[in-house]
């Protein structure tokens, strides 16, 4: 999978589309634009930081070094969706989960 490719995934996954990600990000829509033309171009580092810290992802998830196409090891993709969906979720959100989950018999 291509870095562009990863990078729309991500967007999709949190419901957003790319442009505005990137510029939550602290990234500009020219570079968006050069992803498109270029799936296969990796940004430098400093980007890939932005939107590591941004979709709440390891570097390695867009530098191809993860472990068997995961990010999390021994979880699905659907669950690994999900993991990121909580971690990109507001605080109020996160603290809502943890009662669900410690509520739990």
């Amino acid at each position: 999978m291509s870095f562009y490719e990863k990078f729309l995934c991500l967007c999709e996954e949190r419901g957003i589309r790319p442009t505005p990600a990137a510029l939550e990000a602290g990234i500009t829509k020219s570079a968006v634009v050069r992803w498109k033309n270029d799936p296969d171009l990796l940004p430098s580092t400093r980007t890939l930081a932005k939107l590591c810290s941004y979709f709440n992802v390891p570097m390695s998830y867009f530098t191809g070094t993860e472990q068997g196409g995961t990010v999390f090891p021994n979880v699905s993709e659907e669950d690994e969706k999900l993991i990121r969906l909580v971690l990109s979720a507001p605080d109020e959100v996160k603290k809502s989960i943890r009662t669900l989950l410690t509520q739990r018999p």
